[in-house]
């Protein structure tokens, strides 16, 4: 099938209008009209992922994060994204991107999270886009848990869900914890708008940390690859019914090794 198809039956899951201002999901690289029979999807992009797409004969390489996020004005060897876009079309390569469009969407990773967790009643955060049946969308959930926990707790349950082997946490360890938001990624950009007791999202800069703390409020940090890697299902489930061979990479790794101390 054609390049086009794919895009379409992504783009009705997860409409690019979903996403946040200043993202770039959709077609980083190829033709619209290139024939696909092999799909290799992966969190990231990088060179090792393009040669196993090479390696494994696939035709289109799917990512949650997009390659390229400011214009480039030369590709050459001398930049991460000038060697990908090289080696894309070295092995005749598409590559498409859905990046806030699918964490927004229903059925995306933000509502993969908060299932995780077991967040009810959840909403957006920042609502993104709205249908023509008024529907709202958006980044981030925030709903409640069925038994109140104490921040601690709630830490040690959040290391448990995702597998981690710790966890750093803002906030008092004896604070009550029932109402939740979440954002999987980066959430440092929503904090001014989230009210609950306790935010949890996969990294966020130290200053925010620190402007968290000075506020009260709740914060636990869940690991910005643990949060996102459910983006190789959710891309799964989108093409089950399409005649295509979709495969996982090994190849694409969480940058970030845990050891104990």
């Amino acid at each position: 099938m054609i390049l086009q198809e794919i895009i379409y039956k992504i783009e009705s899951f997860a409409p690019l209008a979903m996403a946040c201002d200043g993202d770039n999901p959709g077609l980083m690289f190829g033709k619209k009209d290139k024939e696909i029979s092999k799909v290799l999807v992966a969190l990231d992009v990088d060179l090792g992922v393009i040669r196993e797409a090479k390696e494994k004969d696939a035709d289109l390489i799917l990512t949650h994060h997009p390659l390229m996020f400011d214009p480039i004005r030369q590709i050459n060897e001398t930049t991460p994204a000038g060697r990908c876009l090289l080696e894309l079309a070295d092995g005749n390569i598409a590559l498409y991107s859905a990046h806030t469009n699918l964490d927004s969407a229903k059925g995306g990773l933000n509502d993969i999270f908060a299932e995780k967790l077991g967040i009810l009643g959840t909403k957006p955060i920042e609502v993104t886009y709205t249908d023509e049946n008024g529907i709202s969308y958006g980044i981030g959930r925030v709903g409640t848990i069925e038994e109140e926990m104490t921040l601690t707790e709630f830490a040690a349950f959040v290391c448990k869900k995702f597998g981690l082997p710790s966890t750093n946490f803002v906030g008092d360890g004896n604070a009550k914890v029932k109402t939740v938001a979440v954002c999987s990624g980066s959430g440092g950009s929503l904090l001014s708008e989230v009210s609950a007791d306790v935010y949890v999202t996969g990294d966020i800069k130290y200053s925010n940390a620190r402007n968290a703390a000075d506020s009260g409020q709740n914060l636990v940090i869940a690991g910005h690859y643990e949060t996102e890697i459910c983006a190789m299902e959710v891309f799964k489930e989108i093409l089950s019914d399409l005649p295509l061979e979709v495969i996982f990479s090994e190849a694409n790794k969480n940058v970030f090794n845990y050891t104990e101390g």
